[in-house]
């Protein structure tokens, strides 16, 4: 069977909360952090490779709360993204392939990609990049650089009142996304577009 898999957020550690998604490898988000709880009863703390010291400051608080909370002897194993056992790929209803990601061929099993849009603003000169959920065309912000990711090609969208501070950020970000995606897509085959 599949574990449970929940989307830790938050504004302080003492305001985190966790949301459930569908325990798949397609539900992972490389800006997020998630505890998953494995049918074998191992707990998994997962730290997206894009989250920065605050979310998962707020994500390890999280884990230690469920481990004070937790009647037995739970112990949560804190995995950093690209760094995944078996066991987490098996409770996510996937097989692991090699030592990289699992996503992109467990899409291709399943026949679905959607594409993901990501916004970027600076935050005292360092770049803070957030998902953006069931997107539309009106989500695109004029002061920010937007990132739409189309498995095959990648948009750089900059708006026009966007600094160029941001935008130098995110031109580097956009090559280091394609680089380390850990989706399993050809990196020589992707391009990136900037408009």
């Amino acid at each position: 069977g599949r574990g449970r898999l929940y989307a830790i957020t938050g504004t302080h550690a003492s305001r985190a909360y966790s949301m459930q998604v569908e325990a798949s490898a397609a539900s992972l988000n490389s800006n997020t952090c998630y505890m998953l709880y494995t049918p074998t009863g191992a707990v998994f703390l997962w730290l997206g490779h894009w989250t920065d010291m605050q979310q998962r400051a707020i994500a390890s608080h999280a884990a230690q709360r469920h481990q004070h909370n937790s009647a037995g002897a739970i112990r949560v194993t804190t995995l950093h993204e690209r760094q995944e056992p078996l066991e987490f790929w098996e409770a996510l209803g996937a097989a692991a392939s090699g030592t990289d990601h699992v996503c992109a061929g467990y899409l291709r099993e399943v026949g679905w990609w959607r594409p993901r849009l990501f916004g970027c603003k600076a935050i005292a000169q360092s770049l803070r990049v957030r998902e953006v959920f069931d997107f539309v065309q009106g989500d695109l912000r004029h002061h920010k650089a937007m990132l739409l990711d189309n498995y095959n090609e990648l948009f750089l969208w900059v708006g026009p009142q966007c600094n160029a501070v941001v935008q130098r950020m995110a031109v580097s970000l956009a090559q280091d996304y394609i680089q380390q995606a850990p989706d399993g897509r050809n990196k020589d085959m992707t391009h990136c577009n900037t408009l």
